[in-house]
């Protein structure tokens, strides 16, 4: 692929957390989500919704401990 002047491409590596940080929190967010489908992407966000509600009333350092970086 041909960059124009003054665009640099850049190497990511596959797996990349420090980048994303919230990559981290599906451990523990993705629970009510196994072995379920959802037939409109709205069900999907309520209970995604509650889940983080769930998280970050009961579980604030542990989600401090996953996305808290030194930078």
């Amino acid at each position: 692929m041909i960059l124009p002047s003054g665009i640099y491409g850049e190497y990511l590596p596959p797996y990349s957390p420090e980048i994303q940080p919230s990559e981290r929190l599906w451990s523990v967010a993705d629970e009510p989500l196994v072995n379920k489908s959802f037939d409109k992407i709205q069900d999907l966000k309520a209970v995604l919704g509650e889940r983080g509600q769930i998280l970050s009333a009961t579980m604030t350092q542990p989600l401090k401990n996953l996305t808290n970086y030194y930078w």
